[in-house]
């Protein structure tokens, strides 16, 4: 709080609290004159309960015991020998100390969007994941359990919708029609369970759920799958499929010559 001076005979003002009218004056002690603290708020007990704003503390200039006082305990020093005022002008600090910590966020982020799309032509760095992916924030669609027969008639042959399962996920790759729809390469791996297939690249002999004699490896290139169809912006999650036990006692589907050429789905035109 700057300093302030009687106007009839230049001394010094000190603090005074009006209770009646529930202010804080400055009144000079050689003559009658005050003036009102138009810029403070005198905090009081009942006052203070019910403010949530941190009050500012001015003691008392030169501690004089002449000061009338207030019954308000200080927050900081606990000391109740103080005049509780909260000078305006805090106030307005707090204000340039926002507008000063939002402009340099924003030349920030002005020199973050630069660098990125001139480095990257990029905004998010050149991130690929999930995260990226809008769909990863929106609920999923209700999951729906299909039977193999009626996984089947989602093959695109029939209808613009095109579902393919990978280990019991069952995912809607209608978006890709060129790759999944009739004639597409992928074709053979939809409207039913094709997770060996996908590990084997065996598309035409091997378009089947039985992943026996698979070893741990491509085991888990069955759950990249799995996690690239679900990754991906286009697709989506639509349910499950009910595969059949397989019969132990049939044969486990013979190698194609292919299978060295499977790889672990990394995107491009899928």
């Amino acid at each position: 709080m700057s300093l302030k001076f009687c106007q009839n005979c230049n001394n010094l003002l000190y603090p005074r609290e009006d209770r009646e009218r529930r202010t804080l004056l400055f009144a000079c002690r050689n003559c009658n004159f005050e003036e009102s603290a138009v810029e403070a708020r005198v905090y009081r007990n009942d006052l203070m309960r019910q403010s949530k704003e941190e009050a500012g503390v001015t003691q008392d200039l030169g501690k004089d015991p002449t000061l009338p006082r207030t019954n308000i305990e200080c927050p900081k020093c606990l000391s109740s020998q103080s005049v509780f005022f909260q000078d305006q002008s805090k106030r307005t600090e707090t204000r340039m100390t926002l507008f000063y910590m939002f402009k340099w966020l924003f030349y920030a982020f002005a020199i973050y969007l630069t660098l990125a799309l001139f480095l990257f032509d990029d905004v998010f760095l050149g991130y690929k994941g999930k995260y990226r992916n809008l769909k990863t924030y929106l609920p999923r669609p209700p999951q729906r359990k299909f039977t193999p027969e009626e996984l089947a008639n989602y093959d695109g042959t029939h209808g613009d919708e095109i579902y393919l399962a990978v280990d019991g996920l069952v995912f809607d790759v209608s978006a890709n029609k060129r790759i999944y729809g009739p004639g597409g390469m992928y074709h053979a791996a939809t409207g039913k369970d094709a997770a060996r297939a996908f590990v084997t690249n065996c598309f035409k002999d091997q378009a089947t759920y039985d992943t026996r004699g698979l070893d741990e490896k491509e085991l888990s290139q069955i759950k990249s799958w799995q996690a690239f169809f679900d990754n991906h912006k286009n697709y989506n999650l639509i349910g499950t499929v009910e595969n059949p036990a397989i019969d132990p006692s049939t044969p486990i589907p013979e190698d194609c010559g292919f299978k060295l050429k499977a790889k672990t789905p990394k995107g491009g035109e899928l």
